[in-house]
């Protein structure tokens, strides 16, 4: 019964990575799209926001991949570290979210500020 909801759990949390990782994706091409300055839009490096929200969900998959799997271990400081690892995954995109809206809102207020 607890394997059960130990497979609920996980992929509840997959989904939500999974949608969180796809929306923060989209967030950072919208931000690499926003002009800066007059008729200024960021160039693409690996810095930019674009690729490094790739990186960053491509880092929360690992990360998630390997706590699944330490919670199936017999160990039970693996299986804490499985679930820790867990949430912080699921704060990583929760934090990741807010900072993509507060740098979106920024962006837009310099840019009303501008006249852009």
């Amino acid at each position: 019964m607890f394997e059960q909801y130990l497979l609920i759990g996980i992929g509840m949390v997959g989904v939500m990575a999974v949608g969180l990782s796809a929306f923060l994706m989209y967030m950072g091409a919208q931000i690499q799209k926003m002009p800066t300055k007059k008729d200024r839009v960021g160039k693409p490096s690996l810095s930019s926001p674009e690729h490094s929200t790739k990186i960053f969900a491509i880092f929360n998959l690992g990360l998630f991949v390997l706590a699944s799997i330490a919670l199936y271990s017999q160990d039970k400081v693996i299986f804490i570290l499985g679930v820790v690892g867990l949430v912080a995954v699921l704060m990583f995109l929760f934090t990741g979210l807010g900072v993509s809206f507060a740098v979106t809102n920024a962006i837009n207020q310099a840019n009303k500020v501008r006249g852009i």
